[in-house]
């Protein structure tokens, strides 16, 4: 537990500065909350005997103060109400980045038993549980210890004997709430584990409804979600037992430190050991003093939310990556491309039986070979080794000679293209998935783009009325009369799908084709989306490019850049590998030139950039697979040629 509310309150470190002014604001709302009662006691016992002019004047000057105390309190609530939940949630931030960040790196054993709806379940609300607890918890404590403590203080100056009255009680219910505390904490961790069920099933029934209803089963899977749902039910019911007995026995007692304080205050005033306006204090400070206990009860319950939802976070981070780098690791290079498997064997985890065992295979460089065999004969398994998805349980994988454990993963997976048994359709409509590629395309691009697309096919007899609906969200389209099928891939990964045979024929940009270097056949132009791949910068870095100086280049395309530089310029540079918004490299300086598409020129424009250097023209080009070229050569000649005819027509 200490190890775990160490990481928790790490997480404060960055925001220091937010939770110290947020603990000061919290103060200061609690010496708002104490001063009220001595200010009444001052009037009542002190101020009322006084010449009534004094005491306008006094009550005047009584009054301004209390405005202003007021006035401090407003913020103070609001400061916290405010920045206080600001500072939660961008600590929930972090720790969902840190989480989501770690489950990136987990192995491919994990998510063979771990389930979606659960870790779903941690990454939304274990989390929002988590940051309530990290924001409030302080201030809850910071308020109740002062006002409590501030109270007894108060109170033992204005009469021993009625602070010790209304303490009095007060171990008692300490005592009480430490022995239900341990037994709630057990029930709330159950409820965690309940939700995460009923989650899980949820997606796991949402994401299977189609077989649900093809075979008609809805039935079944009602009473498989009612005997979940009975056993969150359940847990519930036993953890609000819980909490009802512990909040009904902390408000007794509550109630009882007013019931002493009435008795024994009536039995000094009786004997003249009190006032009446003591009394009538003693009794205003109880709520001051009550109020913080309810809230600290409220706590109790936080704290067990957030801190069982830490454990299960925790629980997370704690799982270190099966698959890593070696100490000695070197990254591969020169990649030729050869593969050996030398005595290779491989079971899953908790699995007797070995999937594959004592595996010998060599596949030269450049060559296609295909594994045959039944349906969990170990194809996918044997193919999810290469890349160390899976590490080896005996003999070694070797590429160009090299252990595959020896090398760094980054460098072993960037050198290797794999196409998925299945495409897999991001959340969204096909509009969404076409513009995936270009996240900045507008409605009219993507629109134009689709519509080229279906209209060019249709002028040349190839149909699919599925792919016209805006609203599906398939990805794979069939059209069984002409034994086709269509799918919609990301651009980038156009040419792997056609180099390595999951697609014939692919439509791609040609700057997609000389980033990747896929091994493919470019058979035609479309003469679609035209534009240009150029050399851009502000104008007085054209003089640097004819000067051949080294200089930097900041580009989407860096293969594209350094092609050009290298073989076509003679120029020493270096590349700069950017993602997005590239126009703003030379602007703060992190290149002198960029190069990247232009179409109309406007953003450089915008940006005081322009185009300095054109390096290639670009459109939609028709890409075949060179395997597919031979085997259907005649298929895919006619194709290309009917769509040759009908551009070149319509052009005309």
């Amino acid at each position: 537990m200490n190890q775990n509310l160490k990481k928790m309150i790490s997480y404060y470190k960055p925001y220091r500065a937010v939770f110290a002014a947020d603990m000061l604001f919290a103060t200061l709302s609690a010496a708002v909350a104490l001063t009220i009662p001595l200010v009444v006691r001052y009037v009542t016992s002190t101020l009322i005997y006084q010449q009534p002019q004094m005491m306008l004047r006094k009550l005047f000057l009584i009054g301004i103060g209390l405005f202003v105390l007021l006035a401090l309190d407003c913020y103070s609530r609001f400061f916290i109400g405010n920045y206080g939940h600001v500072m939660g949630a961008k600590m929930e931030y972090d720790m969902r980045a840190e989480l989501f960040g770690h489950l990136q790196k987990l192995s491919f054993s994990f998510y063979d038993d771990a389930k979606v709806g659960q870790l779903m379940s941690r990454v939304t609300a274990d989390l929002f549980d988590i940051t309530e607890l990290l924001h409030h918890g302080p201030e809850n404590i910071i308020l109740s210890v002062l006002k409590i403590v501030g109270a007894f203080v108060i109170l033992l100056n204005i009469n021993g004997w009625l602070a010790l009255a209304a303490f009095a009680v007060l171990p008692v219910m300490f005592v009480f709430a430490f022995a239900l505390n341990k037994r709630m904490r057990r029930a709330f961790q159950q409820n965690r584990i309940k939700i995460a069920e009923i989650n899980e099933q949820i997606e796991d029934n949402l994401s299977g409804i189609r077989v649900v209803k093809s075979f008609a089963n809805e039935a079944i899977e009602n009473e498989k979600f009612r005997h979940g749902n009975d056993g969150f039910l359940a847990a519930k019911k036993n953890s609000y037992h819980y909490m009802g007995s512990f909040q009904a026995g902390v408000g007794v007692f509550t109630t009882l430190i007013q019931v002493n304080v009435i008795l024994a205050g009536g039995v000094l005033i009786a004997k003249g050991m009190v006032t009446v306006n003591d009394l009538v204090t003693f009794l205003l400070y109880i709520g001051v003093f009550t109020d913080p206990i309810r809230t600290l009860v409220d706590f109790t319950e936080q704290f067990q939310n957030g801190y069982t939802g830490f454990e299960r976070f925790q629980e997370i981070m704690n799982i270190e990556p099966e698959i890593q780098d070696a100490n000695d690791a070197v990254a591969l290079t020169d990649v030729k491309g050869t593969i050996d498997f030398e005595n290779v064997s491989f079971q899953y985890k908790d699995n007797q039986e070995k999937v594959l065992n004592r595996i010998n295979l060599h596949v030269p460089a450049g060559s296609y070979m295909a594994l045959v065999g039944s349906s969990g004969a170990g194809k996918t398994t044997l193919c999810s080794l290469i890349p160390r998805f899976y590490d080896v349980t005996g003999g070694c994988i070797r590429v160009d000679g090299k252990d595959v454990r020896k090398v760094t993963l980054k460098s072993l997976r960037d050198h290797i293209g794999m196409v998925q048994q299945d495409v897999y359709l991001f959340a969204g409509t096909i509009f969404e998935n076409i513009r995936y590629g270009k996240p900045d395309a507008t409605r009219e691009e993507v629109i134009a783009a689709a519509k080229n697309a279906l209209e060019i096919f249709e002028n040349i007899g190839i149909t699919c009325e599925e792919m016209k609906d805006e609203k599906t969200r398939k990805l794979i389209f069939t059209n069984e009369e002409l034994k086709l099928r269509f799918f919609l891939a990301k651009p980038s990964d156009v040419p792997t799908y056609v180099e390595y045979g999951a697609a014939d024929i692919g439509i791609v940009g040609k700057d997609t084709i000389l980033e990747e270097g896929r091994r493919l056949y470019e058979v035609y132009d479309l003469k679609i989306g035209n534009c240009k791949m150029c050399v851009c910068g502000p104008k007085e870095a054209k003089e640097k490019l004819k000067h051949h100086e080294l200089i930097r280049v900041a580009s989407k395309y860096p293969n594209i850049a350094k092609d050009y530089f290298y073989n076509k310029k003679h120029q020493t540079v270096e590349i700069i590998k950017l993602n997005g918004s590239v126009e703003l490299a030379p602007i703060v300086g992190l290149s002198e030139v960029i190069v990247d598409i232009v179409e109309t020129g406007a953003t450089l424009k915008e940006n005081g950039l322009e185009v300095l250097e054109e390096v290639c023209p670009l459109s939609a080009r028709v890409v075949v697979n060179e395997v597919s070229m031979k085997m259907e050569n005649e298929r895919i000649t006619k194709l290309i040629t009917d769509l040759r005819n009908y551009l070149e027509n319509k052009e005309k």
